[in-house]
């Protein structure tokens, strides 16, 4: 297997390695995916706990486990209909009311099929008061919270779902998105009234290419790969989720053939460059700019013509160099 490098910064890692990262579409390549494990070593694990609520962002191993509303691209950073629940979705032209259609094929590992009744189950548990969720009030505020949430989300059927909000909102879909939003992650409703929601915080029970089979707090998270999926089709049999704090250790790690990808940091890419490993680059979608706010009310930065000259005296090559060591990309 050949060796990769995934260089970012450490703090946007989590946002890159998702669920879609180690699965095909089951009608795509079929034919040629691997059965082997991945293992991949960070410098730390954002978190390790497996309730979607119970984790300030979208953790990444959870979309191994859990289904999303919408599905998402991540190299576009935008909703897909292929990867999710719901294999499309529309809007009213006020943008207050959305319809998202689900997929009959869905199902729990367990046999027990993924309806609206989950997805409605899941939305309002972002708010609860034992959820750790970033920014819960944006989705509490369009579905009115406890006291209008229930007449707010309407079950059409066991495959559709109907969200009135409070507020006109176009990017609703996005906020259910794998790619885009944190509000994504569907659990099964039955198995919460039959074990009770500790046991999410386990990853017992999901829907997701991958089941966690092994956790060693701070140092491992196993998984396996499940099949039987419907849409998604796991590329490896098994994945390897590695916390190794030093990144030297990494670096030997990866020289000997211990871990197929390594995070690193920019500083280091002068040197994996030179030892000939492939370096793997991908948009975070992250941004670093200069922002001029209410220029109005300064009379020298009110005028166009400073602010643009401002702009082009920065020396933007210098800056990519210093800070990303030319990895960077100026919009």
């Amino acid at each position: 297997m050949k060796k990769f490098i995934m260089i970012m910064f450490i703090l946007f890692f989590s946002r890159q390695i998702y669920f879609s990262d180690i699965t095909t579409l089951s009608n795509a390549l079929a034919e040629e995916q691997p059965k082997k494990i991945l293992k991949f070593a960070v410098s730390a694990f954002m978190g390790e706990v497996f309730d979607p609520i119970l984790h300030s962002q979208g953790a990444n191993y959870q979309y191994l486990i859990y289904p999303q509303v919408v599905g998402g691209d991540l190299h576009d950073a935008a909703p897909d209909p292929r990867t999710g629940l719901a294999y499309k979705w529309e809007s009213s032209k006020d943008n207050k009311t959305w319809t998202f259609y689900l997929r009959k094929d869905a199902i729990w590992w367990d046999g027990t099929p993924v309806t609206a009744h989950d997805v409605k189950f899941s939305i309002p548990r972002y708010w609860a008061p034992r959820s750790r969720a970033s920014a819960p009030t944006i989705i509490k505020e369009l579905l009115g919270g406890d006291e209008e949430v229930n007449k707010r989300i309407e079950i059409i059927d066991d495959h559709a779902i109907r969200f009135h909000l409070t507020g006109s909102n176009f990017r609703f879909a996005n906020a259910l998105s794998a790619a885009t939003g944190e509000f994504s992650r569907v659990v099964p409703k039955h198995w919460a009234e039959k074990h009770g929601e500790d046991e999410f915080s386990r990853g017992s029970m999901g829907a997701g290419p991958y089941k966690l089979t092994q956790h060693i707090v701070g140092s491992l998270q196993r998984f396996k790969a499940w099949p039987e999926h419907p849409y998604l089709q796991p590329r490896y049999d098994q994945f390897d989720f590695m916390s190794i704090p030093e990144e030297s250790t990494r670096l030997a790690m990866l020289k000997r053939g211990e871990i197929d990808i390594g995070e690193f940091s920019f500083e280091r890419l002068p040197e994996l460059e030179a030892a000939g490993f492939k370096i793997i680059r991908k948009p975070t979608g992250d941004l670093w700019t200069i922002l001029f706010i209410e220029p109005y009310k300064d009379p020298v930065l009110a005028k166009r013509e400073v602010r643009k000259a401002i702009m082009m005296s920065i020396d933007k090559e210098a800056v990519n160099k210093a800070f990303f060591f030319g990895a960077g990309q100026y919009i």
